[in-house]
């Protein structure tokens, strides 16, 4: 009832307020009016203009000794290598994390104020090899699965260059309320409903900032160099009983 009339309850809700007009619904969006169907926050900033010191400080913390942890061994296998970050690194790199959310909140108007930062992660795309090359993807999914609760985000810091060839992310921007995805068919949700997909690029210092239940896609690297970037789950500390069910 909390969402009608939107066309995902619209079955299934009591149409009790003539305020709003009953509308028909459908999965199903022509092309043409892509621009109705309500988008996720979608957001891209770089801090190397404003804050280059900022970058340099989370590089050095995350690169030093990290790669060579045992269990973290760089690999060619597969579409993404991720490597959790021991405690103290992550509690070196928090007050940084959260200098990035700042950022976020004065170029790119980041909801929220009061924010805690979950599943800090570094997400490394292979170099090309036998095992892991330009025709592979990654598994299509949402970082966070209650498509019904708002005010959970991802953040993407990229630490290195992001290009279509070197492992960039597919994303549909309109699907944070398309559900269920059939495991067998991933992509055929998205396409009953005429979305279309976007890239994610940038340059070093680069941040994507989304709502977590925006579906996304990993893409293989293509290349003979590793990519590196750093994901995190944003949330407001105001809330509680939200249960994270990160699948970054």
């Amino acid at each position: 009832m909390a969402r009608y009339p939107s066309p995902f309850c619209s079955l299934h809700s009591l149409r009790i307020s003539p305020i709003v007009p009953s509308k028909p619904s459908s999965l199903k969006v022509p092309s043409s009016r892509m621009s109705a169907r309500p988008a996720g926050y979608f957001k891209k900033f770089g801090i190397l203009e404003n804050n280059a010191s900022l970058l340099v400080s989370i590089r050095s913390i995350i690169l030093k000794g990290l790669l060579s942890l045992p269990g973290n061994q760089d690999h060619n296998r597969g579409v993404r290598h991720l490597l959790n970050f021991p405690e103290k690194v992550k509690a070196e790199i928090a007050p940084f994390l959260q200098s990035v959310v700042c950022e976020a909140r004065k170029l790119v108007a980041f909801p929220l104020k009061d924010v805690l930062i979950h599943s800090p992660i570094l997400v490394v795309a292979p170099k090309s090899s036998s095992n892991s090359n330009a025709w592979t993807k990654g598994t299509l999914h949402r970082d966070f699965d209650c498509t019904e609760t708002s005010g959970v985000y991802s953040f993407m810091l990229f630490l290195d260059e992001v290009t279509a060839g070197n492992g960039t992310v597919s994303f549909w921007k309109h699907s944070k309320y398309i559900s269920p995805i059939d495991p067998r068919h991933p992509e055929r949700a998205i396409n009953k409903a005429g979305l279309s997909s976007e890239l994610v690029h940038g340059p070093e210092g680069t941040v994507y900032v989304w709502d977590a239940r925006i579906l996304h896609r990993s893409h293989a690297n293509s290349t003979p160099q590793r990519r590196i970037t750093v994901q995190w789950i944003v949330t407001s500390a105001g809330r509680n009983g939200i249960s994270l069910a990160v699948t970054t």
